[in-house]
Parts: structure tokens; sequence; C-alpha cells
């Protein structure tokens, strides 16, 4: 799964969103996020790289759980509440 946002505004508020199974599995680009207290985890469902595509927008929480031999990117001047790697 994928949550891809383009233009609009995305209202997390308290939500918990779990994605994966996807190279890029959040991807923000134009637009404004409204992050609330919500917690997103990303959970890498390929063999190698997993990446978060920011865009330079305040979040809440971001979980990321990844195998051992997966690498993990963030792109953009993100800025987070909670960073946090799990293996």
């Amino acid at each position: 799964s994928s949550l891809n946002v383009n233009g609009g505004t995305l209202k997390l508020n308290g939500s918990t969103i779990t994605l994966a199974g996807s190279a890029t599995p959040f991807s923000y680009t134009t637009g404004t996020i409204n992050a609330g207290t919500s917690q997103i985890t990303l959970n890498a469902g390929l063999p190698n790289a997993t990446v978060f595509e920011g865009g330079g927008a305040t979040y809440y929480n971001l979980n990321q759980v990844t195998g051992a031999w997966r690498s993990f990117t963030i792109n953009g001047s993100n800025t987070f509440n909670n960073l946090n790697f799990s293996i």
C-alpha cells in the first residue's frame, strides 16, 4: 500500500497509518499536511530499499520497520516529533 499527496490538504489528526509493500510507501509533493498526533508506520515489504518522500513537511511520529538487509532513505527537509527505527 502507499499514500501519495499531490495537492489539497491531508488531515492526519490522531490517525494511525501503516503502509507496506512499496519502494516509496509515502510520497508528498505539494499541498498541506496537518500531522496532529498521527503515527505513520512504514513496513518494508521489498528486498532492497524503502524511501520516505516527505517533501519538507512536518510530521508527528514516523516509525520505520525494516529487515537488517534493507536500506531506508528520508528525502526532504522534514521535521519529526519522533523518528523510530526497528529491525
